[in-house]
Order: C-alpha cells, then sequence, then structure tokens
C-alpha cells in the first residue's frame, strides 16, 4: 500500500495525473429523420390540420411537402442521435456516425478531420484527445439547421 502511495504522489508531481485518469470514450451517432405526415381533410383518427402558411429554414434539415390530391402533407427533419456527448478533459473519443437514414450527409467534426461523406449503410469514425474544455460541435453541411451536435468537454475533477 505504501508503495502505491509514493506511485502516486510520484506521478502527480510528474504532471501525469490526466493521462493517468483520462479514459477511452466510443460513441455511436446514428443519422436519423423524424417525420409528421398529416392531412388537411383529417380522418377517423385525426382532425384536419391546415397546411402551414410559415415558410421553414433553408439548408436541407427540415423538409416539407405540400399536400397532394388526398390533402396528405408531410414535413421531415434530419437529426443526429444523440446530439450531445459528454466527456472529460484528456480522453480519448471516439465518433462512429452509422448512416441510418437519408441517402447521404456531408459531416464535419469541429476542429478535427476533414468533411466527409456518410452513406446510409456506411460507417465513418473519428478520433481525438479532448484536450480543451469547451464544445466540440459535429454538423452535416448539408442538412442545416436541424442536423447539428456536441461533445460537451468538461473539467477533470
Amino acid at each position: 500500500m505504501r508503495y502505491l502511495s509514493v506511485l502516486l504522489m510520484w506521478i502527480s508531481v510528474m504532471g501525469w495525473t490526466t493521462t493517468v485518469l483520462a479514459q477511452q470514450k466510443e460513441f455511436y451517432i446514428a443519422t436519423v429523420h423524424l417525420d409528421g405526415k398529416t392531412s388537411t381533410k383529417g380522418d377517423a383518427s385525426h382532425p384536419p390540420e391546415a397546411f402551414p402558411a410559415q415558410s421553414l429554414p433553408s439548408g436541407g434539415g427540415i423538409v416539407m411537402r405540400q399536400p397532394d390530391a388526398e390533402g396528405t402533407w408531410q414535413i421531415r427533419a434530419f437529426v443526429f442521435q444523440p446530439a450531445q456527448l459528454t466527456v472529460y478533459q484528456g480522453d480519448q473519443v471516439t465518433l462512429h456516425f452509422l448512416g441510418v437514414q437519408g441517402p447521404s450527409h456531408t459531416i464535419t467534426v469541429e476542429g478535427q478531420a476533414d468533411k466527409f461523406v456518410l452513406r446510409r449503410g456506411e460507417r465513418h469514425s473519428v478520433s481525438f484527445v479532448a484536450d480543451k474544455v469547451g464544445l466540440i460541435r459535429y454538423l452535416a453541411l448539408d442538412r442545416q439547421p436541424t442536423m447539428q451536435g456536441q461533445v460537451v468537454v468538461l473539467p477533470r475533477p
């Protein structure tokens, strides 16, 4: 036990504490879309819903289709799941992006790798050390403003 105390004190003096305490963190992030479908005419389960007059933000993250001949209209929003991850400063982080829904997404992780195209059924991994406290955003450049996420880097306790 005495040797362990001496070793931990020596590691602390050498400034290696965060290296020893850092952990490997792996996350799987899926590309998904949320769909809403309704009708201007309604049915036995739902009342009629008017098609919105207000326009939505551009950027490819939200898609809305006009009512068809039967009055059916729909809206789709692309998102990452999960959209927020938490790690500690010094952790080795690997983000595994999984193409689940949507034919393709052009993704970037701020301050890390170059952008990449992720297609349905593919996986692309980005690894880094979370060396600074703060936020590291990941986003699909062609699905804004909704397809965004962040890695929250907290100070090591």
